[in-house]
């Protein structure tokens, strides 16, 4: 005997614990094992496993249900070149949604698609109803004020589960428009100014401990090169030269808005106390010319530590009352060179901004 089909075994076991469609009190009185089975793996938190073995036929339509129409194209595309003997070329084919993102971008969106499925569980709904689920999902952040991170969620969501139908799509429009006219102004950090990096240069070097000269150097990079705090963690001995009397080039390797992974070269001045503390740590630095720079391991620092590390030398060279971040240094170097009369335009591919409305966000008011 084959047993119940498989849109009934669909219904008992929640839909391959990504929802918990509800159960008919007929079927529940028909088939009371099932019922009784689905619930108490329900309260473990558990997902529950196939009862009946399926066919690769019902496993293909499973898969339908859930994966993006795209996805399914690929697949079939890579089957055509196993067939064919080239196996490096399906993997290509198959994985190519993933790789044409950069690793830490498909992490997030991972992160993203995790939360959606564990919050579509509350719904008695089919998984027809995905795309209005992904609305109500877009919705409950809305309603959590969970406004800045709307873009990442609506992407992520798009890169696993396919583009919206069109009347689907103009709710998500719509949503995201109420959203934009109620978000709040962006709430302005800190931003540091040059004497800031002075005063913690000046401290460092009359210091002229380790740790101080590495945090100082730290400090003087997120100014001068409009760094975030994961590419101050990536950079590597070989990544910084000196092209003249005071310029210098730094080679980003990794950066967030970089899905290309093609790097990027930042050209700034180094004034003559921040020679000097230059060069009091380049002496200390590790002969291999890869090695991580703030790192005495193969591997690079964590943003968390760099961090603490940025907020201890804050403290101890008496700017704790300044209540600066890791964020006010990008933001006050762009700041400064906007007041001191440099076109928006070239900061902004100095410091890698890709839109205004960003850039805008990081620029504190200046008188006219």
């Amino acid at each position: 005997m084959r047993g119940p089909s498989l849109k009934d075994r669909l219904k008992w076991q929640g839909t391959l614990s990504l929802t918990h469609l509800v159960i008919p009190s007929e079927l529940k009185r028909s088939w009371k094992a099932v019922a009784t089975e689905v619930a108490e793996k329900d309260r473990a938190g558990t997902a529950l496993a196939f009862r009946w073995p399926l066919t690769q036929e019902e496993r293909r339509e499973i898969k339908e249900r859930f994966t993006d129409a795209r996805r399914i194209r690929a697949e079939e595309t890579a089957e055509i070149a196993v067939g064919a003997g080239m196996r490096k070329v399906a993997q290509l084919i198959d994985s190519c949604f993933e790789s044409a993102l950069a690793p830490g971008t498909v992490k997030i969106y991972r992160r993203v698609q995790k939360e959606f499925l564990d919050f579509i569980r509350r719904f008695g709904v089919p998984v027809s109803a995905l795309h209005k689920l992904r609305n109500v999902y877009v919705a409950h952040l809305i309603e959590k004020e969970r406004l800045k991170s709307l873009g990442c969620h609506v992407a992520a969501l798009a890169h696993f589960f396919g583009p919206l139908p069109s009347e689907d799509e103009e709710i998500l429009r719509a949503l995201l428009r109420g959203a934009k006219r109620t978000t709040s102004p962006p709430r302005h950090r800190k931003k540091a100014t040059q004497k800031d990096v002075d005063t913690v240069i000046a401290w460092a070097l009359q210091k002229k401990s380790f740790a101080g000269v590495a945090g100082a150097v730290m400090i003087l990079f997120l100014f001068a090169a409009f760094l975030r705090v994961g590419e101050l963690c990536e950079l590597r001995v070989s990544g910084i030269s000196r092209k003249g009397n005071d310029i210098w080039w730094l080679n980003i390797r990794r950066s967030k808005t970089d899905q290309a992974a093609q790097g990027a070269k930042v050209a700034f001045r180094l004034g003559e106390q921040a020679l000097i503390l230059w060069s009091v740590f380049e002496n200390l630095l590790p002969p291999s010319s890869e090695q991580y720079i703030f790192s005495r391991t193969s591997k690079a620092p964590s943003r968390d530590v760099v961090a603490r590390r940025i907020k201890g030398i804050l403290d101890q060279a008496g700017l704790q009352h300044r209540k600066l971040t890791t964020h006010s240094f990008r933001g006050g170097a762009a700041t400064t060179a906007i007041r001191s009369g440099l076109h928006s335009a070239n900061i902004m591919r100095a410091g890698r901004w890709r839109s205004t409305e960003a850039f805008f966000c990081y620029i504190d008011l200046s008188p006219l």
